[in-house]
């Protein structure tokens, strides 16, 4: 970062460059009525409309990071993105906009003091119930940095957050709660419950489903946004490793001691002994950590390693401007542009947003880099773009428009999807059959497990469990089993629910409720509860409102965002087929 600032210093000392800037802004006076681009030209270049006006590309990506964030805060780890949650962080980034804006309308805002007092009180950046500045330090440094955002505009994130649970709160506060809501919830968190349950494998049915050539024809046909080949780009690229500058930079004793200084627990001597007069905390027990002289050569090799990784990213910058036309328009083709760098040009085969890049670090970034280039001579290349020890630099080479495929290009997919689909519905079907046989054999006093019998089936029968205790076999599928008998009462079957290794049939044999519990002890902890589920439920929709009254237009709605979970590796397949 230091040797871009001194760069910049250099750029503004330059009397050419400002020669330069100040002919550029006599002409764009001069012409200022006819370069301007047209009204048709700014939306079509903009993610989405509201009320018919463009929403600025940078706009929208901050929402869509600050969404994302919120969810790694809330979380405490970082998530994978899928197209099915990249479709659901797009909805909420959408969402967020209009939020806030409605928000900023109704002059709710949030103070400094509020900002410092939510990073201070959020537990990801305590140690012991206290604030750790070199924990929040890390976050920014570590994370955020990362991603290409700084401490500033973290602070701002926080202060949307703060302004959006006001907005959420005011809903909250107008949120009626009903007597039967409340007893309903008490018997959801005090009962207690026996079961029996089975699980029917795909294995039941095989042998009765056959798929045909013309049964995946039709089902092809029948499921066309399943198999289109999403949009794709080819791309060429640079590749700056860190490792080559890790000679042309050094790390001094004063940056040693500054890292180790801001990185203190990570430096903790858990095996230092401790005495009852210097059990405090640790922070104030300096000598529970690991000297500095023992841990020096560490942080001087990750320092070597990080400054290493700056230079490459000024390197990867100084490439970039390279590529940027002139003021007369002139400028290198990209290969011409590597070859004077001294740098190898590789090449991607076509790709979506699904697909997977091994060969890439950080391919999240890189793929979102490639989809956000043009094709003018200013938009056809990325900025530097960031991997673990190494940076890219990314050329747009072409893009390729969504299509449907024809059904002999992914026959043997389609085939495969269509037998699992019918393997799911045959199982489905038998599942129904056999819940309306046990429910019927119930009411002759015919127990649910002789039921099961019949078919070569036998149940498992659970402990007593609740919904605060779960349930003690680990190896059944206790959530769902669960969300089954919660609605149940005593002596009914649930409906035929599908889990990830076929479907699952739940028995209620037993619900009694509790004797150890009241419902006026925990009546104003459930009365909260239900009322900040309410308060959710209504800022969803009244976000969902928002968008329908601007007229909200997506103009680059997540890709394949129709697929369901299951279908989504049967598809990856079709797109490496296209």
């Amino acid at each position: 970062m230091t040797m871009l600032i001194t760069k910049f210093h250099r750029l503004i000392q330059s009397k050419l460059l400002w020669g330069a800037f100040l002919v550029v802004v006599i002409f764009s006076f001069v012409i200022w009525g006819t370069a301007m681009p047209t009204k048709q030209e700014r939306n079509a270049g903009a993610p989405g409309l509201l009320d018919g006006k463009p929403v600025p590309q940078e706009q929208f990506q901050r929402a869509y990071f600050s969404t994302y964030l919120t969810v790694v805060m809330a979380l405490g780890r970082q998530i994978s993105t899928t197209p099915e949650i990249d479709a659901q962080l797009r909805e909420a980034a959408w969402q967020r906009i209009v939020a806030l804006r409605a928000a900023n309308e109704m002059g709710i805002t949030a103070s400094d003091d509020e900002v410092i007092s939510a990073i201070q009180h959020h537990e990801g950046f305590s140690y012991e119930g206290q604030f750790h500045p070199q924990i929040y330090k890390a976050f920014v440094q570590n994370f955020l940095a990362q991603q290409g955002y700084g401490e500033r505009m973290f602070e701002e994130h926080v202060r949307e957050e703060i302004i959006l649970q006001k907005t959420r709160n005011i809903l909250g506060h107008a949120s009626l709660v009903t007597p039967l809501e409340v007893q309903r919830a008490f018997r959801t968190v005090t009962d207690r419950f026996i079961a029996e349950y089975v699980v029917l494998e795909p294995a039941l049915v095989e042998s009765s489903v056959k798929v045909t050539e013309d049964d995946a024809r039709a089902y092809f046909e029948k499921n066309p946004k399943l198999f289109t080949i999403p949009e794709q780009v080819r791309v060429d690229y640079v590749r700056l490793a860190a490792t080559p500058f890790i000679p042309n930079v050094t790390v001094t004793d004063d940056d040693v001691q500054g890292y180790y200084d801001e990185h203190l627990l990570d430096y903790v001597d858990t095996n230092a002994t401790t005495t009852a007069d210097t059990e405090t905390n640790l922070l104030d027990t300096l000598t529970r950590y690991r000297p500095i002289e023992d841990v020096k050569q560490d942080i001087t090799n990750l320092l070597l390693e990080q400054k290493a990784m700056e230079a490459a990213e000024d390197a990867a910058m100084n490439f970039v401007v390279a590529l940027t036309p002139d003021r007369d328009g002139a400028a290198p083709d990209f290969d011409v542009a590597a070859s004077n760098a001294s740098l190898v040009v590789n090449s991607l085969a076509p790709f979506s947003t699904t697909d997977e890049l091994p060969s890439l670090q950080n391919e999240a970034a890189f793929k979102h880099a490639a989809f956000e280039l043009g094709e003018g001579p200013e938009t056809y290349f990325s900025n530097p773009v960031r991997g673990s020890n190494e940076v890219y630099v990314i050329a747009l080479r072409q893009r390729l428009d969504s299509r449907a495929p024809e059904f002999s290009e992914v026959k043997e997919t389609v085939t495969t999807i269509a037998r699992k689909q019918a393997l799911h519905d045959a199982l489905l079907a038998k599942a129904e059959q056999i819940r309306d046989e046990a429910e019927k054999a119930l009411a002759e006093k015919i127990s649910f497990s002789e039921t099961l019998a019949f078919y070569k089936l036998k149940p498992v029968k659970t402990e007593e469990f609740s919904a605060t205790t779960g349930l003690a076999d680990t190896n059944a599928p206790d959530r769902e089993i669960l969300t089954s008998v919660l609605t149940l009462n005593q002596g009914e079957i649930s409906k035929p629910t599908p889990i990830e290794t076929g479907i699952l049939l739940t028995y209620l044999a037993e619900r009694k409720s509790s004797d150890t519990v009241s419902l006026d002890s925990i009546r104003p902890q459930l009365i909260q509860t239900i009322r900040n589920q309410s308060a959710r439920l209504n800022f969803e929709a009244w976000e969902n409102y928002l968008l329908k009254k601007a007229n909200f237009v997506n103009q680059r709605p997540a890709p394949n965002q129709d697929l369901d979970d299951e279908d989504y590796d049967g598809a990856n397949e079709v797109e490496d087929a296209g």
